[in-house]
């Protein structure tokens, strides 16, 4: 923590269990900074590194000082799942984006909340259950999100989609939106496949996305190369 624009630098102990962290937002709650911290674990060089006390979204509203992890368990684990991207809508709806655990469990699902609080979290896992349902690409990745700044309804989503040949592969699936601040989603038509090579064929490292702040329908989504659409994908 930082409290002079980045001159210096403190470790805040209360953190020193988080094996990695995947983003962090601050959010005005009532007048308070409520800092949200995406935490998992990994494995590197064949090695897990686990995150204590357990991968999920923690939230702070002391600075920091104190930490509450607030998303649900994965369905049928004792494990919370694991964020990969945090973002909040132009007036202030809390989205999580997951990616795949260790155990290679909980990815492709997009939970959504107003409190950001336990037991109040919306789960779309339908991506989840169609990428596993797949015979080229079963292994559910993670998910990059964006909400429109001119449109607190409008936030799009990536979807990571895999495979195993001797290390686990992950290329861009879906892009996907929703007009209804989460509700529902509904599938872009196209993909910026080009030259026979997926848009985003290392996701599991080049994956990101993001949207125009004064037109909803203009986005970016960058894999190794970065594409635009001007008609909302």
């Amino acid at each position: 923590r930082s409290v002079d624009g980045g001159q210096t630098w403190n470790l805040i102990p209360s953190t020193a269990g988080f094996a990695y962290v995947t983003d962090i937002k601050v959010r005005n709650e009532n007048g308070t900074s409520v800092i949200y911290a995406g935490v998992v674990s990994g494995k590197y060089k064949g090695v897990d590194h686990l995150s204590s006390p357990s991968d999920g979204l923690y939230r702070s509203s002391d600075n920091g000082q104190n930490w509450t992890q607030v998303l649900p368990d994965i369905p049928g684990t004792t494990t919370p799942y694991a964020p990969s991207d945090i973002e909040l809508s132009a007036d202030g709806r809390i989205f999580v984006g997951t990616g795949p655990n260790t155990n290679l469990q909980g990815g492709a699902v997009i939970l959504h909340s107003d409190t950001g609080t336990q037991g109040t979290w919306t789960a779309y896992t339908q991506y989840n259950t169609l990428i596993q349902a797949s015979t080229s690409y079963p292994l559910p990745g993670r998910v990059m999100l964006a909400a429109a700044p001119s449109n607190s309804n409008v936030i799009y989503a990536i979807i990571a989609n895999g495979w195993n040949n001797g290390f686990n592969y992950y290329q861009g699936g879906y892009i996907i939106r929703t007009r209804n601040k989460g509700a529902s989603w509904s599938q872009r038509n196209m993909s910026p496949d080009y030259d026979g090579r997926n848009w985003a064929n290392l996701a599991w490292h080049a994956f990101t996305i993001g949207v125009d702040p004064n037109n909803m329908n203009t986005l970016w989504v960058g894999g190794l190369d970065l594409h635009r659409s001007t008609n909302g994908g």
